[in-house]
């Protein structure tokens, strides 16, 4: 019985649809046109208008 829960697990893998391609990174210093980000002075995070930086 193990032999053939091993090779049902295989197929399952098999007949599961691909894995969609990572996002692509976006640049760390990035000038939003609609959104204002700020970069932190501290660690160089971005951070919306919003958000507060990291102390």
């Amino acid at each position: 019985e193990e032999k053939c829960g091993a090779v049902e697990a295989v197929e399952a893998v098999e007949e599961a649809p691909p894995t969609p391609p990572p996002p692509q990174p976006t640049p760390t210093r990035r000038r939003g046109r609609r959104k204002k980000v700020k970069i932190c002075p501290n660690c160089g995070h971005e951070n919306k208008s919003t958000a507060r930086f990291c102390v």
